[in-house]
């Protein structure tokens, strides 16, 4: 957070955790979320991409309660009560939820160039955006507009939520 810059109340993302390769041997939870970050919502999503755990700021400002039912296609994590979210999500829930998240179009400018030295420093020349709504479409337009693109994009529209996306740019359809 501090190397960051992060202020108090500003949103902690994180990828990549594997909870095979943690000592623990089980994912975090939002208790381990909140000591680490006391002072922000934190979320960070498993390697996969299918899943993740948000800390308890992050569950409040996301209206995330006992009372939330699991979505269609998702599971939210419960403590031994049954009821209150243990901060763990899965598929549509974890994507419903991260889809709330307030976003700042220039660090996920910032973010995107980061992930792209990552990938080419590796070889890997092809991005792959693998659940494309509105507010991925709009990150990556405003990066290729401004020529921050330079690898190829392969981006997959979620179809449930996203017919006007899928309408409105039919002609990128089949293409890189």
């Amino acid at each position: 957070v501090q190397e960051r810059g992060i202020q108090p109340g500003e949103w902690v993302k994180g990828t990549g955790y594997d909870q095979n390769a943690l000592a623990e041997g089980a994912a975090p939870d939002r208790f381990c979320l909140d000591r680490a970050c006391p002072n922000n919502p934190v979320v960070i999503q498993h390697a996969s991409g299918h899943m993740g755990v948000f800390n308890s700021a992050a569950l409040h400002q996301l209206f995330l309660t006992p009372d939330t039912p699991d979505p269609e296609g998702g599971r939210i994590g419960r403590e031994s009560d049954g009821r209150t979210p243990s901060g763990y999500l899965e598929e549509a829930a974890f994507t419903t939820m991260g889809s709330r998240i307030p976003r700042d179009p220039e660090a996920g400018l910032k973010n995107l160039e980061r992930a792209q030295q990552v990938y080419f420093s590796q070889g890997i020349a092809t991005i792959h955006e693998g659940l494309a709504r509105q507010p991925e479409w709009d990150l990556l337009s405003s990066a290729a507009a401004k020529g921050l693109l330079r690898g190829d994009v392969a981006a997959y529209v979620d179809i449930q939520d996203s017919a006007a996306l899928l309408a409105e740019h039919r002609d990128h359809l089949g293409q890189y």
